[in-house]
């Protein structure tokens, strides 16, 4: 089975033949691509987003926020997603607080 690769993706593989050794913000400012920390700073301005993590792994951000009730969830999605460089997204909801402490680790 062919894949058909997009123009954004093709630029990135030609950086990444031209060096190797290239870093995520190397690849980001030559290939003209929105940068993670441009990406975190439109996910945090959005209303009712009060944390946003770079992380490593399967995501690069996790985002919590908090939605008044289901059209404000809608709207936060759609501004998540509206954003150049989100690609794909995952969303999970807390059915319980097993623990919660603001004292600890802030």
């Amino acid at each position: 089975m062919a894949v058909k690769l997009e123009e954004k993706d093709l630029k990135i593989l030609r950086c990444l033949e031209e060096n190797g050794s290239y870093n995520l913000d190397e690849i980001s400012k030559i290939t003209n691509n929105t940068t993670p920390e441009e990406i975190g700073q439109k996910l945090a301005s959005i209303s009712g987003v009060f944390a946003v993590y770079y992380i490593l792994g399967d995501f690069d951000f996790i985002v919590i926020a908090r939605a008044k009730d289901r059209e404000d969830l809608k709207r936060i999605l759609r501004e998540i997603h509206a954003i150049d460089g989100v690609v794909k997204t995952g969303t999970h909801f807390v059915a319980s607080i097993i623990k919660f402490d603001r004292k600890e680790g802030c």
